[in-house]
C-alpha cells in the first residue's frame, strides 16, 4: 500500500507541477496575418508576452523596423510565426516586407520609456523661465527637457520650435535638435494650463505635449513637420477655436500617438495626417467637433482611428488620395468609433483642390486602397459608409449604421476588391447604392471588380459643395 500510495503522490506532484507551470505561462496574444493588414493593428502586452502571428490569406512577411524580429515570407494558410516581447517598455513597428508601409502593425510594451539622458526641468513661470517661449530657448542636444506650465494662460509667442531654427515673429534663431522635449501641464485638467497662438514643431524628435489647452495658431494649433519628426505624442491635449487644423502632421513625420485628445471649430480638419507613405500613427480615444472634416488622412498611410467619437463635423472621417501622390493613402484601420451628426454643412470652410468638402458621410474612403472599417457606430450622416474613386481593397465590416439620408454604404464601383459583410442598420433595414452591395460584393468571396454607379459621386459632391441635390 505505502509502495502505490507513493507513486499516486509522485504522480500528483507531476500534475500539480504542469497546472503550475500552465497558470504562470506568459500569454499568448493572436495577430492574424491577411491581405493586406494585421488584425489586430495594435496589441499592447507586459514584458515576456508572446505574441503570434498566424497567416490567413496571401504571402506576407512579419518584420519589425529596428530588426529585433523576422518571420520570412510566409504562405501556407495556417502557419504562424513568434515572438517573445523583451523586458524593456518599447514601441516596436513592424510590416509587411514584400508589400512595405501600407500593411503595418505596432506592438506596444509595457509602459513609455523613461529617457535614459538627464532631463532639465523648466518650470514656467519661474525665475529663471518667465515665458513659455523663452523656456524653449537655449536647448541644448546632449539633454532632454520637460518644461512644466503652471495654471494659467502662456502665450507663445508663435514660437516655432526646430532643429534648425526657432521663429519669434519674423525672426529665425538657430537651434539645435533636442533628443526628447515634453510641454506638460502640471494643473488637474487640461483646462487649467492655456497656451495661446498654437505650436509648432519643425524637425524635432521626441516631442510630447501632455495635460493643456492650446488656443489660436493662424495655420493650426499643434503642428508637427518634417522628415525628421519621429516618435512623438498629444495626451490629455485640449485644442480650442485652432484656425484650419486642431493637429495637422505633415511632410513625413511618423511614429506618432494622439490620444484623449479634443478639437473643436478647426475649419478644414480637427486631427489632418498628411503625406507620409508610413506614418504610422495611432489616434485613439479623441473627440472631434464642429469641424469641417473630423479626421482626415490624405496621401497617408498606417494609420489607426479608433475608440473616438466625432460629432456634428462635415464629414466624420475622410481618408483620400489625390492624383500623381508618391505616398497614396493605404492601410488605414477604422475601428470601434461613434460618429454622429456629420450632416451638419459645417458653413463654408475653406475649400482646396485636395477636397476638403463637407460631404456629410460617416467615413468616406476616396482613391485609397486597403482600408478596414470595421465595428463602428454611425448616427444622422449623409452616407454612413461612401468609397469613391479608384479604390482598391477596402472591407467594410460589421458597422451600426441609424438615420443615414443617401444610404448606409455606397460605392461608385471604380476600382477593385471592395467588400462589405455584416454590417447592420438599427432600423432593421441595411440600405446600400448599389442596392444589396453586401450580396454583389461579400467578404468571403474572390476580390471582383466594381460596376460603376455613378450617382454615389454625384451625391456626395452634391453635399460637398451645397448643391441641390441630385434627381
Amino acid at each position: 500500500m505505502r509502495s502505490g500510495g507513493a507513486r499516486l503522490t509522485s504522480l500528483a506532484a507531476v500534475i500539480l507541477a504542469l497546472l503550475a507551470t500552465t497558470a504562470h505561462a506568459a500569454p499568448v496574444h493572436d495577430v492574424d496575418v491577411r491581405n493586406n493588414w494585421f488584425d489586430p493593428p495594435v496589441v499592447r502586452v507586459d514584458p515576456g508576452d508572446t505574441i503570434r502571428w498566424t497567416l490567413v490569406e496571401g504571402v506576407h512577411t512579419v518584420t519589425s523596423e529596428d530588426g529585433l524580429f523576422a518571420s520570412g515570407s510566409i504562405d501556407q494558410p495556417g502557419e504562424t510565426f513568434e515572438f517573445v516581447a523583451p523586458e524593456d517598455d518599447v514601441r516596436l513597428d513592424y510590416i509587411c516586407s514584400i508589400h512595405g508601409a501600407s500593411m503595418a502593425g505596432v506592438i506596444v510594451v509595457g509602459e513609455p520609456p523613461v529617457p535614459a539622458r538627464p532631463v532639465e526641468v523648466r518650470q514656467v513661470p519661474s525665475a529663471a523661465w518667465p515665458t513659455l517661449w523663452g523656456a524653449l530657448d537655449l536647448i541644448d542636444p546632449a539633454s532632454n527637457y520637460r518644461i512644466e506650465l503652471a495654471p494659467g494662460i502662456h502665450p507663445s509667442g508663435g514660437a516655432e520650435v526646430g532643429r534648425h531654427t526657432r521663429r519669434i515673429g519674423n525672426v529665425n534663431i538657430p537651434l539645435p535638435q533636442a533628443f526628447d522635449l515634453a510641454i506638460v501641464g502640471v494643473g488637474a485638467s487640461p483646462d487649467d494650463v492655456v497656451i495661446e497662438d498654437g505650436l509648432a514643431f519643425a524637425q524635432l524628435s521626441g516631442f510630447r505635449l501632455e495635460r493643456v489647452t492650446v488656443r489660436g495658431g493662424s495655420f493650426g494649433a499643434a503642428v508637427m513637420l518634417g522628415s525628421d519628426v519621429h516618435r512623438w505624442s498629444l495626451t490629455d491635449v485640449v485644442l480650442d477655436a485652432p484656425g484650419r487644423f486642431g493637429v495637422r502632421v505633415w511632410k513625413g513625420a511618423r511614429l506618432g500617438s494622439i490620444r484623449r485628445v479634443t478639437v473643436r471649430d478647426a475649419s478644414v480638419a480637427g486631427i489632418a495626417i498628411e503625406g507620409c507613405a508610413a506614418c504610422d500613427v495611432i489616434i485613439d480615444e479623441v473627440s472631434v467637433a464642429s469641424s469641417i472634416q473630423g479626421i482626415a488622412a490624405l496621401n497617408a498611410g498606417s494609420v489607426i482611428v479608433r475608440d473616438s467619437r466625432l460629432t456634428e463635423n462635415g464629414v466624420g472621417v475622410s481618408i483620400r488620395t489625390t492624383t500623381g501622390e508618391e505616398a497614396p493613402a493605404r492601410g488605414v484601420w477604422i475601428v470601434g468609433n461613434t460618429i454622429s451628426s456629420s450632416i451638419e454643412r459645417a458653413g463654408g470652410g475653406q475649400m482646396s483642390a485636395t477636397l476638403d468638402l463637407p460631404v456629410g458621410a460617416g467615413v468616406w474612403l476616396h482613391g485609397a486602397a486597403f482600408a478596414e472599417v470595421r465595428s463602428n457606430v454611425v448616427d444622422d450622416s449623409s452616407f454612413g459608409v461612401v468609397v469613391t474613386g479608384p479604390a482598391f481593397g477596402h472591407a467594410v465590416r460589421d458597422n451600426v449604421f441609424s438615420r443615414s439620408v443617401e444610404a448606409d454604404l455606397g460605392w461608385d464601383g471604380f476600382g477593385a476588391a471592395v467588400c462589405f459583410a455584416g454590417n447592420s442598420s438599427s432600423d432593421g433595414t441595411l440600405t446600400s447604392m448599389p442596392p444589396g452591395a453586401e450580396a454583389i460584393y461579400p467578404c468571403d468571396l474572390p476580390a471582383t471588380v466594381g460596376v460603376p454607379y455613378p450617382v454615389v459621386t454625384e451625391l456626395v459632391l452634391a453635399w460637398g459643395l451645397g448643391f441641390p441635390r441630385p434627381v
